[in-house]
């Protein structure tokens, strides 16, 4: 089912323009230390920052709510919904086509946004990024996200995709050479947060690795655009539940299964080479 408003779109800015993935302008506990974490890398010659794909602005939020200094601000999303939730100075622009001048800003950050990239816009986004940028790059996505462990699959065409439309994953090395080729510099990379998972564990002996075909919450499918509001969240991803057998069984298996923390998000600063 799809709403009347969003006819005409693709799934992919359909999914985007949902209400509930913007709606909640609290600072959540999970984020607070990437933000507090991103803003201390802000240089200290920096003045002018634009956060593009800033979603509702929280980021933006923070930094004009806990920083002692005085930016000027200014966000970036192609989603109206989600800037409707954005205070201050914003413009609506995808990533890939940004309506700044060349070295606008002495600060461009872009945070969990290169993951959503498909492949036809990813190098267009990077080199403008780095074309707005007069000085400075940060950039977090997600840590090494194993894509495959996350899949779930659509009731209506069956097909197999990320429910929060990630397609591409990082790790330490290719972000210090993200921007190799848009004259830019890394000053470093480090790793933020912290996220409980689970060690490999035999799940095709279990039956548990097909991807889930229950209804899923707050996604569009990007194949046929299946959605459901009465959708319901998948949650932890170990796989389908058929009955309520197979739910106990699961349950002690997590309670049992060793687990190991990892990192969280990856985050890279770089330095703008004026050539």
């Amino acid at each position: 089912m799809m709403p009347p408003e969003k006819v005409g779109m693709t799934s992919e800015q359909r999914y985007y323009e949902i209400p509930s993935h913007w709606e909640d302008r609290k600072f959540p506990e999970s984020e607070i230390e990437r933000f507090e974490r991103t803003s201390r890398l802000i240089p200290g010659d920096v003045k002018t920052i634009a956060d593009i794909g800033c979603g509702n602005g929280l980021f933006l939020k923070y930094l004009h709510e806990q920083s002692q200094r005085d930016f000027r601000l200014v966000g970036a999303d192609r989603s109206l919904t989600a800037l409707q939730h954005v205070a201050g100075d914003k413009v609506r622009a995808s990533i890939d086509s940004l309506p700044f001048a060349d070295n606008e800003f002495d600060l461009v950050t872009s945070l969990e946004v290169l993951e959503h990239l498909p492949i036809d816009v990813y190098n267009r986004s990077l080199r403008e990024l780095s074309r707005i940028s007069r000085k400075y790059l940060i950039i977090s996505v997600p840590y090494s996200q194993d894509l495959s462990r996350s899949l779930v699959e659509c009731p209506e065409c069956h097909s197999q995709f990320n429910p929060n439309y990630h397609v591409r994953s990082f790790n330490e090395v290719q972000m210090a050479n993200l921007l190799n080729d848009f004259s830019c510099d890394c000053i470093d990379v480090n790793t933020i947060g912290m996220s409980v998972s689970y060690l490999n564990y035999p799940i095709e002996i279990f039956g548990y690795r097909k991807p889930q075909k229950l209804q899923y919450l707050n996604t569009y499918c990007p194949v046929c655009g299946y959605y459901s509001e009465t959708s319901v969240n998948p949650g932890v991803n170990l796989g389908m539940i058929d009955d309520q057998k197979n739910l106990i069984f699961k349950n002690i298996l997590k309670k049992i299964w060793p687990k190991i923390k990892r990192s969280k998000w990856l985050i890279g600063i770089y330095r703008k080479v004026n050539k």
